[in-house]
């Protein structure tokens, strides 16, 4: 337990729930600016109008009982101006700013939002629904790895952006090196029990 009979996982929950819409708005708002500032006025209304139907594609087998319904869709891509947005948005990468800013607030909103085909680090829903502490376990995962590489960008956001969340890991955090570093067992160590 970290504080007031909450675990990691209670406070990033309570915490992440009430902010996720406008974290995700935040999220998009930036990268309709780089899309548009590196491509073109338009170019992230395309992308985002259009994703679906790419998706859809995608999933879309490959052979001769799909090659019509494939055909139309690409037409109605290319007609529409995406695939050339979408060539655009990879050749000039433009996602790498966010991916370098808020990764660990990507993977997180991954949990809630499809961001397939959108080059932002995520992880498939169906990852996430396998557990509910999915979301927390991965928050962990990449703020300890922010840590220990010193990726004090991402920090930086989650200070800011989730500061219940980061203060909670970075007490966990101290609890982890204080028994490592000093090698110590996890004996004194509140433990909350979970009901399966």
């Amino acid at each position: 337990m970290i504080s007031n009979n909450q675990t990691l996982f209670d406070i990033f929950s309570e915490e992440f729930n009430s902010k996720k819409e406008e974290l995700y708005q935040l999220v998009m708002s930036e990268y309709k600016n780089i899309i548009n500032s590196n491509i073109n006025d338009k170019a992230y209304d395309i992308i985002i109008s259009n994703i679906d139907k790419y998706r859809l594609l995608t999933d879309i087998p490959v052979n001769n009982k799909t090659r019509k319904v494939r055909k139309l869709i690409q037409k109605e891509l290319y007609d529409s101006g995406f695939v050339e947005t979408y060539y655009q948005l990879v050749t000039k990468n433009c996602y790498s700013i966010l991916n370098s800013k808020y990764s660990p607030i990507l993977d997180a909103l991954s949990s809630s939002y499809d961001m397939s085909g959108l080059f932002l680090h995520y992880h498939e829903n169906a990852y996430y629904q396998v557990n509910s502490k999915r979301p927390v376990q991965e928050f962990f995962a990449n703020l300890f790895a922010a840590k220990v590489t010193s990726k004090h960008v991402y920090i930086d956001n989650l200070i800011k952006l989730l500061p219940k969340s980061f203060d909670a890991f970075e007490k966990l955090f101290v609890i982890f090196y204080d028994r490592i570093q000093n090698n110590k067992r996890f004996t004194d160590v509140k433990l909350k029990k979970v009901e399966n």
